[in-house]
This record gives structure tokens, C-alpha cells and sequence, in this order.
């Protein structure tokens, strides 16, 4: 659910829509960088759209033109948006007609998240939008809405309340906070046993932020077995850490313990052509062999799907 009165929306409808690079709108509707006779006529470059964090209820009924950002089971988000009614606002169809010629030409869409309450907009999250599912001539359709962004990925957790780090007790919080404050990365210090198991947990896990884009853009779901036991998940580099500018989505996998385990002893690989699994001959005897073979399940948004480049460093360190 989203939260109110969230910091992430400063920015005002219109001005949102020229940060963006098109016409102001007007209320709350969205904006070609042309006129709409122009856009008809194969000159627009681009169509902004508001996205509605939260559908409009008012006295409790159910809103009555659907537009609303949703998240779907498999982490994928997508925005529902109903063809008005013959008495329907000029607004309203005019919109409609807008997706329609983007559909119809293939023109790209951008979304920005905004907000139902304060009606203000947060420009550090915005989509690019696309396919449509369902049907124009049905009068109702989805329309895909792919974070442009780790940053918009991050900010889209901490509105929703999604994918929050599995920390089960207050010391393993503790030493998380502790490790990213002190690079645990090169930790020296002695620690007793107790602490140093917290510690190791935490490590496997990746820092914070890094698991959290790799659960929200992987559905919470193993890339390599499917597994969508969050606890169960870990995000594993592709090249290894080397700093912050390695903790990007597209250098990172989300995989299950055991298959993170045996990617960092590069027992199992992947094919950067292909994105077939390829496991060590050691292996293809085990109860893991149904794996070699398969294909890696990626992200449905191309940005956060595995780096190709990161990918054929890995693999000819390997050979």
C-alpha cells in the first residue's frame, strides 16, 4: 500500500512535464512535446504520463476510471487505465486517445509517479512504459511500467513497503548497520562466534539496497531455480565487489544460498551468449543436474537484466 504524505513528491504536475521534456498538461492529465495535431502527424518524440500511486476512492466506492500503479506477484509494475464513457471528461478521452496513437506508432512513454493525495509528483521515479496488455477495442488495458532507474526502484520499496530486508531479530539489524558504517568487507577486528555468524549472514545477503533493487526487479524469485523464498535469497555479484560502483542491479543476480555458493566457486557459470547454466562436470552427477542446461530467468525490464559485458569478463576469468 502507499504511504501518505511521502517525501519522495516535490515537483508540481506541470513542471514535472517539462522537467521531462513535454507541454505542460494542465490538472493532471499527460503531454506530448508537440501539439496532439502534431503528435497525429508523426512529429512527437515522446508522451509523459502522471502515474497515480493510488487509486481515487471517493466515499468509498471504487475508482471509477481505474488508473492506478499496481505491482504484480512476479515484481513486475503495471498501470490500469479504462476508456471513458461517452459523457467521460474531454481530459479523460483525450488521454485515452494519446495511449492509443502511442500504442498504434509505437512512440515511447514515460511515466512519473505521482501522488493521489498531494497531487505533487516525484521526478526520481519515473517509467518507461510499455507493452499494453488487454485491448484498445475492449475499452480497457495494462500498460507495463518499467522503473528507469535503481534509484526509482529504491524509492518505489521504502512507498510501497516492499521487499524490506529479512532481518529477523535486532541484533542481526545491529550488525547490519555495523557493517555498512565499517565496510565489513575488510573486516579485521576479532569477534566471538556468535557475532561473527551475524556478521557472515549479513555479508551473503549484500548490502542492503543492492538486495532490495535485485528482489524488487527479480520478483523475489531465484534467477537460476525459481526458488521465491525471500529468506532463502541472496544478491550475488556477477563481478566482484569492488566498491559502490559495483552494487549496480545489472552487475548482480538474486539466487538461492546454495546456487550463490556454487556460482562464487564457479561451479556453476553462465553462458553470456546464451544465458544458459552451465554446471562443472562435478556437479552434473548431483541432484542439481536438471540445472545445467537451463535458461536464466532475467527481469522483464532490459535495465536491470544481467550486464552481457560483466557476464564475458566472468566467464573468460573462468576459462
Amino acid at each position: 500500500m502507499a504511504k501518505p504524505n511521502s517525501p519522495i513528491f516535490q515537483t508540481p504536475h506541470d513542471t514535472a512535464l517539462e522537467h521531462l521534456g513535454v507541454l505542460p498538461g494542465g490538472r493532471v492529465w499527460g503531454s506530448f512535446d508537440v501539439s496532439m495535431d502534431d503528435a497525429r502527424a508523426g512529429l512527437a518524440t515522446r508522451y509523459v504520463l502522471p502515474l497515480w500511486d493510488a487509486p481515487r476512492k471517493p466515499a468509498g466506492e471504487a475508482d471509477s476510471t481505474g488508473k492506478a500503479l499496481a505491482r504484480q506477484a512476479d515484481g513486475t509494475w503495471w498501470y490500469h487505465v479504462r476508456k471513458p464513457n461517452s459523457d467521460g471528461s474531454a481530459q479523460w478521452k483525450a488521454q485515452w486517445a494519446s495511449l492509443e496513437l502511442c500504442n498504434r506508432t509505437g512512440l515511447p512513454i514515460i511515466g512519473v509517479l505521482k501522488d493521489r493525495h498531494s497531487r505533487l509528483c516525484a521526478l526520481d521515479v519515473t517509467f518507461d512504459c510499455g507493452p499494453f496488455s488487454g485491448s484498445f477495442e475492449d475499452g480497457e488495458v495494462w500498460m507495463q511500467a518499467h522503473p528507469r532507474d535503481a534509484k526509482a526502484v529504491e524509492l518505489l520499496t521504502r512507498h510501497y513497503g516492499l521487499a524490506q530486508p529479512p532481518m529477523r531479530n535486532a541484533d542481526l539489524a545491529q550488525e547490519s548497520e555495523v557493517i555498512e558504517q565499517h565496510s565489513y568487507f575488510n573486516a579485521t577486528d576479532p569477534q566471538d562466534e556468535r557475532k561473527r555468524r551475524l556478521r557472515e549472514v549479513v555479508q551473503r545477503r549484500g548490502q542492503s539496497e543492492f538486495r532490495r533493487a535485485l528482489l524488487l526487479a527479480y520478483g523475489e524469485r531465484c534467477a537460476v531455480t525459481g526458488c521465491d523464498a525471500a529468506d532463502a535469497l541472496e544478491a550475488a555479484h556477477i563481478i566482484g565487489y569492488f566498491g559502490p560502483a559495483s552494487q549496480h542491479v545489472s552487475n548482480g543476480l538474486l539466487l538461492r544460498a546454495d546456487i550463490h555458493t556454487l556460482f562464487d566457486l564457479d561451479l556453476l557459470s553462465i553462458c553470456p551468449d546464451t544465458l544458459q547454466i552451465h554446471l562443472a562436470p562435478a556437479l552434473r552427477a548431483t541432484s542439481y543436474a536438471p540445472l545445467h542446461g537451463k535458461t536464466l530467468t532475467c527481469p522483464s525490464n532490459p535495465a536491470f537484466q544481467p550486464s552481457r559485458e560483466a557476464l564475458h569478463t566472468r566467464w573468460r576469468n573462468q576459462s
